[in-house]
């Protein structure tokens, strides 16, 4: 493609919205490739992933951010900035919705929307899962607002998503491409090979060990005529957790580390061989220092304020001995 075609357009959209309204499907799904991580679980995504769709004509660059949600702890009040800090820029911004729900008025995304001054696009996703005297009461809720302003999409079944991607390309602005045309994210491997094992830990772990976990790729060592050597940290705030993430005799962490490495395998076109230890990091969601090793950034706001004294409950402790190797 060249730079110089005519009239192509290139620009952001971030995509808003509160955890669960599928988000990452939706990037997944435009992207035509598997991007982010997918769960039910809600607050998953933890960071601000580019996923970019180039096409003859246009680059799209979605930003996928994590769930709104009121804050509980440092690590959501990091999230909630990383979302402010998602609209700052972008030329267009896809609130994302869940059709299911019940009150279609009640969204605490609209209030930070609010104050965006970018162009803003309402997609009711989900609608794979209605009634038809569901779909047709959203349908006729949604005729009666302006053209371009909302539609009703499925971002498991890609129904919809073409009027909605057309509808986006029209807020992008004339210019030449923001990445390569063979760019599918602006994150490297090291960074989905994090989020592979992370995704893998909120599919296979219970209870609140998942939104405990922090992942770090220690090494990623590319290996042309043999494996790659990959080595992820995983970190959780509790001795407990850590036993319950490693499972009985090594198993759950092994289990961790098969699937993890198969989609490794994937993003990488190449074998790989995964090694996971397991680390204790006291309380690592309510200390700003340990959120800004992981990659979190807080509002000005919170550092002065924790900087000024522990919160409640901040507990003690750093790093402790690897534990737990789940080769693959």
């Amino acid at each position: 493609m060249s730079e110089s075609l005519p009239h192509f357009k290139a620009g952001m959209i971030a995509i808003v919205g509160v955890p669960n309204v599928g988000k990452s499907t939706f990037l997944n799904r435009a992207l035509g490739c598997k991007l982010a991580i997918v769960s039910p679980k809600p607050q998953t995504t933890r960071d601000k992933i580019a996923g970019i769709l180039t096409e003859d004509a246009s680059q799209i660059v979605f930003l996928d951010t994590p769930g709104l949600v009121a804050p509980r702890d440092l690590l959501h009040e990091a999230l909630v900035a990383r979302v402010r800090e998602s609209l700052h820029g972008v030329d267009g911004v896809l609130h994302l919705r869940d059709s299911t729900e019940p009150n279609l008025q009640d969204d605490p995304a609209a209030e930070l929307l609010a104050h965006s001054r970018a162009p803003l696009v309402e997609a009711w996703n989900k609608i794979d899962l209605l009634s038809s005297p569901q779909r047709r009461a959203l349908d006729a809720a949604l005729s009666r607002r302006p053209p371009g302003a909302a539609f009703a999409v499925s971002a498991l079944t890609g129904e919809g998503l073409p009027t909605l991607l057309e509808a986006l390309r029209a807020l992008l602005p004339e210019g030449p491409p923001l990445y390569s045309p063979d760019d599918l994210s602006d994150r490297d491997l090291r960074f989905f090979a994090a989020e592979a094992v992370r995704e893998r830990i909120f599919e296979l772990a219970r209870h609140e060990v998942p939104y405990s976990v922090a992942t770090q790729t220690e090494e990623f060592i590319e290996r042309p005529n043999g494996k790659h050597y990959v080595r992820v940290l995983i970190y959780v705030e509790h001795e407990s957790q850590k036993g319950i993430l490693i499972g009985q005799g090594g198993e759950l962490l092994k289990r961790i580390g098969q699937a993890a490495r198969r989609e490794i395998e994937d993003l990488a076109d190449h074998p790989v061989y995964l090694e996971l230890h397991v680390k204790v990091r006291k309380n690592w969601t309510k200390k700003p220092g340990d959120l800004k090793e992981f990659g979190y950034r807080l509002p000005c706001g919170e550092r002065s304020r924790a900087a000024r004294g522990p919160r409640r409950g901040p507990g003690e402790g750093g790093p402790r001995s690897p534990s737990g190797g789940g080769a693959s």
